[in-house]
């Protein structure tokens, strides 16, 4: 017997940019399965969209009201970040393995300074015959990060130079903080590079869920949590806090984030467009951070403060 073909809903949105990782987190934020992204680029760098426009298919269970629901979502994270979201278009189809078919459609890539990662499908290989020892088994699956956007290669980044400061690797044992986990890649780094113990939160329960299944494969202990937005950390905590979330988001819990850094510790903030970096430093710089690093990558950029 044959069982019943599945209906997904598909909201399609052309974004930039400087929009396409605002409007990844409305997508997500309105409950999306996954997302897909198309950057038009074909053979020879030709352009099939023309410069600048990304086309970004985001993948819905179908629920009442989901069309005003993603909408509202596209409406706070675009005011939020001073940008207008534009149209929205939606569509129904059918799909029987459509999750499984993005799988297959990633591969195995690098992020300096030499950390792969690696889709489930191809890790036999990988481990038959390595390019590095360091590396991670990600999947795209619910939740945001597997390591292709410029945030999170900066963050990943990042996070290998803060561990090799002389200093920090000299205390016993270290803790770590990754506050909007989402699929917890920035954690299990932290993990595997040897921090004793890493806290992952996020807001959304089906991305903790992911978290727990992406660290239960990599073989790292996680110490994972689903928190409310205005959660409150305990203060003096952690050596190295890292948030890749949206500038006006890291401005807001700035109190927050530096307060549960322990003196001399390190905060990694991403998540955030080049036009509003000056907003999140000068915010931490007024709690007494002190920036070490401002490091861009196309419209995006990361910060490395000492607190």
């Amino acid at each position: 017997m044959n069982r019943p073909r599945k209906k997904w809903i598909l909201a399609e949105y052309w974004a930039t940019s400087q929009t396409v990782d605002i409007a990844q987190s409305a997508f997500l934020e309105a409950g999306a399965i996954g997302i897909e992204m198309d950057d038009g680029v074909g053979p020879e760098g030709t352009l099939a969209y023309g410069p600048d426009r990304i086309c970004l298919r985001a993948y819905f269970e179908p629920v009442e009201n989901l069309n005003e629901l993603v909408t509202g979502s596209f409406a706070v994270f675009f005011e939020n970040c001073g940008f207008d979201a534009g149209p929205l278009n939606f569509c129904e189809f059918f799909e029987e393995d459509w999750q499984g078919n993005f799988v297959r459609s990633c591969t195995t890539f690098v992020v300096e300074p030499n950390i792969f990662i690696v889709p489930s499908f191809e890790i036999d290989e990988f481990r038959r015959n390595p390019r590095g020892d360091l590396f991670i088994e990600m999947d795209p699956e619910n939740a945001f990060g597997t390591g292709q956007h410029q945030t999170t290669k900066l963050c990943l980044k990042n996070i290998c130079a803060i561990l090799t400061n002389k200093s920090l690797r000299e205390r016993a044992l270290l803790q770590a903080i990754d506050v909007g986990t989402g699929s917890a890649i920035l954690a299990i780094l932290l993990k595997k590079l040897g921090l004793g113990h890493v806290v992952g939160t996020d807001t959304d329960a089906d991305a903790v869920e992911t978290a727990r299944k992406n660290a239960l494969r990599n073989g790292v202990v996680l110490d994972l949590h689903v928190v409310e937005e205005n959660y409150c950390y305990d203060k003096n905590s952690f050596d190295v806090v890292v948030a890749n979330i949206l500038a006006p988001t890291l401005i807001h819990m700035a109190d927050n984030l530096f307060d549960t850094c322990v003196d001399g510790g390190f905060l990694l903030l991403s998540g955030i467009l080049v036009g509003q970096a000056s907003d999140v430093i000068e915010a931490y710089e007024k709690l007494g951070a002190r920036l070490l690093r401002q490091e861009i990558m196309d419209d995006w950029c990361a910060l490395v403060l000492k607190k």
